[in-house]
Order: C-alpha cells, then structure tokens, then sequence
C-alpha cells in the first residue's frame, strides 16, 4: 500500500461525506472528561502587568465585562491578556450545548 497520491481516478471512488454525524453523543456526560479542553480554564499562573491573577477579577467582572475594563484604566493589552488567561472569569465559558442553527443576531468576539 502506497501513501503518495495517484495520479489517476480511483476505480472504487469513496463515498461522499454524510451530512450528518456519524454517532451522537449524550450530553451532558455523568463524569467530567479526562482531557477537559483548556479553552474554558483560567490559566492558573497567570498575572496581569499590575499583578492580579485572575481570581482578582471575579469582582470586578460582577460589576463590568472584561471587554469594558478599560473603563476602569486597564490598558487594551492588559484588557486582551486577561480574556485570553481568564476565560472563565470573564464568563468567556459555553455552559450549554451550541445550537445546530447560527444565530440571528451574531455578537461580534473581543478574542483573537
């Protein structure tokens, strides 16, 4: 068996993809996973450039968004590290299976 690709069509062409999934998983799991994906974890060693961790900003984000900490005269450097850090400080966590339909009215993301 060979892995370069022929130059030729196949005889036997594969079949084209489904437009569905192959298999449906229940949601939510009864256990967390063993690999949890680090999108939707603060990165625990992580500190601002006025050195807060995130756990310093749970109080703050109560009151405004991390989006909007420039309000309180956080630089937008500063602004963009702590939502990249602190994802689930700054609420940045999906909490709920996604919907299999976009929505009509998309908000615009503030992450890279």
């Amino acid at each position: 068996s060979s892995f370069k690709p022929s130059f030729s069509s196949s005889s036997t062409p594969s079949a084209p993809p489904s437009n569905v999934p192959s298999w449906i998983s229940a949601l939510p799991s009864d256990s967390p996973s063993l690999s949890p994906t680090m999108h939707c974890h603060d990165i625990p060693t992580y500190y601002s450039s006025k050195g807060l961790y995130c756990s310093d900003f749970k109080f703050v984000v109560k009151l405004l968004p991390c989006a909007q900490l420039d309000g309180l005269g956080v630089h937008q450097k500063d602004i963009i590290d702590v939502m990249q850090n602190c994802p689930r400080t700054c609420g940045y966590c999906i909490t709920e299976a996604p919907s299999f339909l976009p929505s009509a009215t998309p908000t615009q993301s503030f992450l890279p």
